[in-house]
């Protein structure tokens, strides 16, 4: 239902996928996430179910189906993030599964014995790096209309405009910031007709690092700092 969300007509990222929510980059980021997922599950059942026993007749177990279903789940999920057109989620995904693919191909990949170990190695490295060469050419291939999206609109983002004044409104309200819900009241000074135009009410930064730097100064950035480190932590534990 492309004009539809939930319940209620859609008014928002007409044309683009968003799904269940309202902001396409919301959608994207839901995809990207739950492709990565499934591409690390997928290289789990591979490992275990081993390419000489999926190809052999005879010789298929939950295993080999749900290898199968990871597979389709992990192109259903990409065919999604390329419909939301969203740049930050494409660009941040191809980043992600670039390298989690590197590092889940640089081992070994199935369950099938080897005779030679050396050769088995070398064909890991071959696998590993033709493995990125797929992923790299789908994002390229299947990408184009984020990328036209992003050419088209690079000239008219009134954002990174917006972004130059919002950084000399941070110089002048350094080290503690003009206060947090403050910056509808404090952006009209700094902000540039010549690129931002003057119609239209800017009532927030369109970047969450700009606007905490301005409204909470130095301890926004000791209080990111914190946030990131737990993240990490937690992203480290996991892993």
């Amino acid at each position: 239902w492309p004009e539809q969300l939930l319940l209620e007509p859609k008014r928002f990222y007409l044309g683009d996928l968003t799904a269940s929510f309202v902001n396409r980059n919301t959608a994207g980021t839901f995809f990207g996430v739950a492709l990565l997922l499934n591409l690390a599950l997928l290289f789990a059942d591979l490992r275990i179910v081993g390419l000489a026993r999926l190809t052999r007749r005879g010789k298929w177990s939950d295993h080999s189906a749900a290898l199968l279903l990871h597979l389709f789940a992990v192109l259903d999920c990409a065919a999604a993030l390329f419909l939301t057109r969203s740049r930050g989620a494409i660009g941040a995904t191809l980043v992600a599964t670039l390298v989690a693919t590197a590092m889940m191909a640089a081992r070994r990949l199935t369950s099938d014995r080897e005779r030679d170990e050396r050769f088995a190695r070398w064909r890991r490295h071959a696998v590993a790096l033709g493995a990125l060469a797929l992923v790299l050419g789908l994002f390229v291939l299947f990408a184009g209309r984020s990328e036209h999206r992003a050419q088209g609109l690079a000239s008219e983002d009134g954002r990174w405009c917006v972004f130059g004044s919002t950084v000399a409104a941070i110089a002048d309200h350094w080290p503690l910031g003009a206060g947090f819900g403050a910056f509808p009241d404090v952006f009209p000074a700094y902000r540039n007709a010549d690129c931002a135009g003057v119609f239209g009410i800017w009532d927030h930064a369109h970047d969450f690092f700009l606007e905490g730097l301005l409204g909470f100064g130095l301890p926004f950035v000791g209080a990111t700092a914190l946030v990131y480190a737990a993240l990490g932590a937690a992203l480290i534990r996991g892993a």
